[in-house]
């Protein structure tokens, strides 16, 4: 929970630090099109990429992934 509330709060903190030096700083139109998709972008894969690590990896901790059953079936292959 602790890492999710620190994403969420750093995104935003990016996406607010952008729109206002884009917004603010860039005349060009077509040039500020491009850094606020450039920028959307990166937040997107930002946000989709916290939320497969904890999907896939948080959760897996949550379900003991010590168990000899994970270890022979996920981790090594073949293994008795």
């Amino acid at each position: 929970m602790h890492f999710r509330l620190q994403l969420i709060g750093g995104a935003a903190a990016i996406g607010t630090a952008a729109a206002y030096f884009i917004g603010g700083k860039v005349v060009d139109p077509p040039q500020r099109r491009l850094l606020r998709t450039i920028v959307s972008s990166f937040l997107v894969v930002l946000i989709i990429s916290a939320a497969m690590l904890d999907l896939f990896y948080y959760d897996r901790l949550l379900r003991a992934p010590w168990t000899r059953s994970w270890i022979s079936n996920e981790i090594i292959p073949g293994f008795r």
